[in-house]
């Protein structure tokens, strides 16, 4: 999906936007994958060039919403601008997007959008362009 939005002159300018965790449960810190979360924001930062413009971080583990603060202090001024964390539900979710501009419309079914995205097709096509 990274090597598409290098592909579209407006998201090179104005960026990407990554929307981490779906909670529709209450979670766990365990539950967490740090590694996979810290190698997807390096492979983005060090290997493609593209500019995240924001993280949207979605949990229910009481936990991160102490910890992250924490994190984010020391991560610098940057980072910290660019970061929200977001507590709560799936309706929580939702809203918290609408208030950013981030319409249903925009979001996959299984995130609880409208869009219905079929990831197996979009990946076919691609292939079949020999990207």
């Amino acid at each position: 999906m990274h090597h598409v939005a290098l592909e579209d002159d407006q998201v090179q300018r104005k960026g990407i936007v990554y929307i981490v965790g779906f909670p529709r449960r209450v979670s766990t810190l365990l539950e967490q994958d740090r590694k996979f979360d810290s190698f997807a924001f390096r492979h983005v930062k060090q290997a493609l060039p593209v500019h995240v413009a924001g993280v949207h971080n979605f949990c229910s583990s009481r936990l991160l919403e102490f910890f992250i603060p924490i994190y984010l202090f020391l991560a610098g001024p940057a980072i910290r601008a660019r970061y929200r964390l977001h507590m709560g539900q799936e309706e929580d979710f939702l809203t918290a997007l609408d208030e950013y501009g981030i319409k249903l419309e925009a979001l996959p079914l299984d995130m609880g959008g409208t869009s219905d995205f079929d990831y197996a097709e979009w990946l076919e096509q691609r292939r079949a362009m020999g990207r």
